[in-house]
């Protein structure tokens, strides 16, 4: 499977599954595409999860000026050797490879199919964490408002924290702040 690969067959694959590794009532944390992956997760088995964590994401669907602004600020972060070591330390030595794939599965899905999510929200069945930041370098201003209002109005298990300071992802650049947020997500 090509990394950049973020259609149903991948989604389909028994690793995906929580159920197929043993897994139950997990909490799933996840940040930028891996957000949205811990959200469908939830939505497609939901007697698996036990709460979501949500942080830094592009949306509910595609919206072409968020999909330009993701794909400047990632030719921009190339340019930054910290997100270049980073980016190579968790992807290797083809980093850049991987990252202008990922970003090309996000620019196709966006024309191609535009829907993040396989279900509505209105069917989330545990509690959903929204996190992000108002300094989010990825996203234009105003996004995560729009974005955790639009949530908020489709499924009452969301809560969102909307960091003033950071940037992406939210819970890295506010880790303190973010870890209080899941210690208490777990507590519910």
């Amino acid at each position: 499977m090509d990394r950049g690969d973020h259609s149903g067959a991948a989604r389909d694959r028994p690793g995906w599954r929580l159920g197929d590794v043993g897994l139950s009532e997990v909490y799933l944390v996840g940040t930028s595409g891996g957000a949205l992956a811990a959200i469908n997760a939830a939505l497609e088995y939901p007697q698996l999860a036990r709460a979501v964590a949500a942080d830094s994401f592009a949306g509910i669907s595609a919206d072409p000026a968020v999909t330009k602004e993701i794909q400047a600020g990632r030719a921009q972060a190339k340019q930054i050797e910290g997100v270049r070591s980073y980016l190579q330390s968790i992807h290797g030595e083809d980093w850049e490879q991987v990252f202008d794939a990922d970003t090309d599965a996000v620019v196709r899905h966006a024309r191609e199919i535009g829907a993040y999510f396989h279900r509505p929200l209105s069917e989330l069945q545990v509690p959903l964490l929204l996190t992000g930041s108002e300094e989010d370098e990825m996203f234009p201003a105003g996004h995560y408002q729009r974005l955790f209002r639009e949530i908020c109005q489709e499924t009452n298990r969301a809560e969102a924290h909307l960091f003033p300071h950071g940037g992406h992802p939210a819970m890295m650049s506010n880790m303190e702040e973010f870890s209080a947020l899941l210690d208490r997500l777990i507590e519910i």
